[in-house]
């Protein structure tokens, strides 16, 4: 029972926070990286330590951005505020984080920056009105964050050359 309740404790915790960092409030978004931050740092009482932090709270929050219609500028900013907390160096070493993972992952960030090469696709969706070049560049900024995304240079920097000759399309 001990176990269970540290269990349904430590999944309200993960949960709380990953709400909060996509939170649109500054404040909040701030104070939760706060938390995170001293959490890590504490050693003894540490419920959400580097890689507890990359197992339930930075994958689940890469994969619900396997789904373009769930991408948002709340949970890129989130989830580039995770990346920063976790750090590049922990995501190399992690156990959980596995190379594979983030092959997968560039390659559907990829995938998703692909189709704002059809403006009208994106302008036809209305996921995020008047933040088309928003979402875009935030997808983009994504690769800074990644660990051993080299293989991607290449196809990042066409991506963003042909990306850049499309903008003038979008509104904003």
């Amino acid at each position: 029972p001990e176990e269970q309740s540290q269990a349904v404790s430590h999944n309200v915790y993960v949960n709380l926070f990953l709400r909060s960092l996509t939170s649109l409030n500054e404040d909040v978004k701030k104070e939760v990286c706060q938390v995170l931050r001293s959490n890590i740092l504490c050693v003894e009482n540490n419920i959400l330590n580097t890689e507890s932090m990359i197992k339930h709270c930075l994958i689940p929050m890469m994969d619900s951005v396997s789904s373009l219609e769930y991408v948002s500028p709340a949970l890129l900013d989130g989830l580039f505020s995770l990346f920063d907390l976790v750090g590049e160096k922990a995501l190399s070493e992690s156990k959980d984080y596995m190379e594979e993972r983030n092959a997968k992952f560039c390659e559907r960030i990829l995938g998703h920056l692909q189709v704002w090469l059809t403006p009208a696709k994106i302008l036809q969706s209305r996921f995020w009105p008047d933040k088309e070049l928003e979402i875009a560049a935030s997808l983009l900024n994504l690769f800074h964050k990644l660990p051993k995304c080299s293989g991607y240079l290449e196809r990042l920097v066409n991506m963003t050359i042909r990306l850049e000759s499309v903008m003038n399309q979008y509104r904003g």
